[in-house]
């Protein structure tokens, strides 16, 4: 046996493993857990680490300039900060008597993200940068004696406010690229403030953007979100045709990618050597099959991910449909934001050899940011977490991993994967208010149930997936109650100290 099958096998078991833990017991469907799909955060000795150093001094020399004084007001992890934010761009005064929908279609999304950062594993705790640096935190909304005793990966604090500022991007899509603008410097604030590094600010964007993913497969979140569209057409004078837009822009949303005289194409080049180096490993092996996307292999590789219901044009026609549509939907749309800018893949600007087959002759004149792979595959895992809620956790692995398969071909930046996952997580969100795909998403979610119901598996698909009730820790723990431990904590969108 090969060692790309003896891989894909020890791979496949272990997804099957991690969705039947997920489908046992009462069958509550709940958040993503963020250790079970993300990688490791990296170690401080990792060449993973140096674009963290990189932006951690990089925001210190932030803090006594505008961005910096924003980055303090936006240190405030909570409900409030995010209404005062939206209120000036959306033009409509956001509290909860004046725009009661629109205040729980965030407040819901961004405590959804909040819980999104469960993790369970202790190899993810992580130290915070003024931990690690002997240093104050320097945000005027963070608090030393507790923060300093959190995990800052992933930030929750970046799960929130992405998770909140994708919905509200769909509630007003004409202002999209501003909405998401902002809260990805909202996001980034903890690294300025040295309560977070930036390997902690993508992860928490990763998980906010499974946390809406979650929340989408839920009846509440579509009432939610049509309550409060309403409300902000009647507020606001704007009409149904107002709301027409484009979908978001990389360039706007994201920014350009990085240039030769830019610390984050320091880090691209470091990564860029680093994943060569294991192309021949196992997980190289797979990487030269991820290189694949067609229709079959997609297909298969989610299907793997769901180990009671089988997955195939002839067993279930509506979520291969849906898949199919999706690939070809996500794959023009990432066509479009190349379009936008170009950049030269990483083994042609190294003048290295071809990594591998034919592929990389064709894409000598296609621009390598954002990856079209990373772009569909996450895309893909978001939506079909929303299929197949039981196995959410594999589904958004295989996804992840697809996209950084990338990596070890040569074929594209870190930067570029990253990109495209930023912007698959604005793209499948918009795609929730285009007719054809919630018709098709619709009948791959009742294909799918019905198959497990066949199965004679007992699931019960919750309709609410954030007890608003609840007490969150800032690494995404849930408490029923009040906890007695004195630290910081997440209740009713506010951020609370209990002494």
């Amino acid at each position: 046996m090969s060692r790309l099958r003896i891989y894909i096998c020890l791979l496949l078991m272990a997804l099957a493993a991690t969705t039947v833990a997920h489908a046992s017991g009462t069958g509550e469907v709940v958040m993503p857990k963020a250790d079970a799909y993300l990688p490791l955060p990296p170690d401080s000795a990792s060449v993973g680490f140096a674009l963290d150093f990189y932006r951690w001094a990089w925001g210190k020399q932030q803090r006594g300039s505008n961005l910096g004084e924003m980055a303090s007001l936006d240190s405030q992890c909570d409900i409030d900060r995010l209404c005062q934010i939206y209120s000036g761009i959306l033009d409509v005064d956001i509290n909860p008597s004046a725009t009661p929908a629109i205040y729980a279609l965030m407040n819901t999304s961004a405590q959804a993200g909040i819980a999104s950062c469960r993790i369970e594993n202790p190899s993810y705790m992580r130290k915070r940068p003024f931990v690690m640096m002997n240093e104050q935190p320097w945000g005027e909304n963070d608090m030393n004696a507790s923060l300093g005793d959190s995990t800052s990966f992933p930030s929750a604090h970046a799960a929130m406010v992405w998770s909140a500022a994708l919905v509200l991007a769909q509630m007003a899509p004409q202002l999209q690229d501003t909405i998401l603008s902002r809260a990805m410097v909202c996001a980034s604030s903890g690294v300025i403030t040295g309560s977070h590094w930036q390997s902690d600010v993508d992860a928490g964007l990763t998980c906010g953007a499974a946390a809406l993913a979650r929340n989408h497969a839920t009846s509440q979140h579509a009432l939610l979100m049509q309550q409060a569209r309403d409300e902000y057409l009647q507020l606001s004078g704007l009409t149904e045709s107002d709301l027409n837009a484009l979908y978001p822009s990389v360039e706007k949303v994201v920014g350009p990618p990085p240039g030769i005289d830019d610390y984050f194409f320091v880090d691209d080049v470091e990564k860029h050597w680093y994943y060569l180096s294991l192309q021949d490993s196992e997980r190289g092996d797979l990487a030269h099959a991820d290189s694949s996307l067609d229709d079959d292999y997609l297909i298969d590789m989610f299907a793997a991910c769901s180990p009671v219901v089988i997955i195939s044009d002839q067993e279930t026609p509506h979520i291969t449909a849906f898949i199919k549509m999706l690939k070809f939907v996500l794959s023009n749309q990432a066509s479009a934001m190349k379009a936008e800018v170009f950049r030269k893949r990483p083994y042609i600007q190294f003048k290295e050899n071809v990594p591998f087959g034919g592929e990389a002759w064709q894409l000598y004149t296609e621009s390598s940011h954002p990856s079209r792979h990373a772009f569909v595959g996450w895309g893909l895992a978001l939506a079909l977490a929303e299929v197949m809620p039981e196995c959410q956790d594999a589904v958004l692995k295989r996804g992840y991993d697809y996209g950084d398969s990338r990596l070890y071909l040569g074929l594209c930046y870190a930067s570029d994967v990253r990109a495209a996952r930023v912007m698959a997580a604005c793209n499948v969100n918009r795609l929730h208010n285009e007719a054809l795909f919630k018709t098709l998403l619709e009948n791959a979610k009742n294909e799918y149930q019905q198959k497990l119901e066949d199965a004679g598996v007992d699931t019960v698909i919750v309709q609410s997936t954030v007890n608003p009730a609840a007490w969150y820790s800032i690494n995404g723990v849930v408490f029923p109650s009040k906890p007695e431990i004195p630290g910081i904590y997440i209740h009713g969108g506010k951020k609370i100290i209990v002494k």
